[in-house]
């Protein structure tokens, strides 16, 4: 999942994403879990509201 999500940013965003992750080692699951859930919830909203649109590929294949 993180690869899908470094992708769709620049590239400067990117690293300092995944620096500042490596500063969050130790997180526990439930929270991450938790985030995750959020993040989607944010995402189906936004595809809800016509904000974003993603394209349903085949199983094998992810298109964002």
């Amino acid at each position: 999942m993180s690869d899908v999500f470094y992708a769709n940013m620049s590239t400067r965003m990117s690293e300092m994403m995944q620096e500042e992750a490596q500063y969050l080692r130790g997180v526990k699951l439930v929270d991450v879990e938790e985030a995750q859930q959020k993040l989607v919830a944010v995402v189906r909203r936004l595809e809800e509201e016509g904000q974003i649109y993603i394209a349903r590929g085949r199983k094998d294949e992810i298109i964002v």
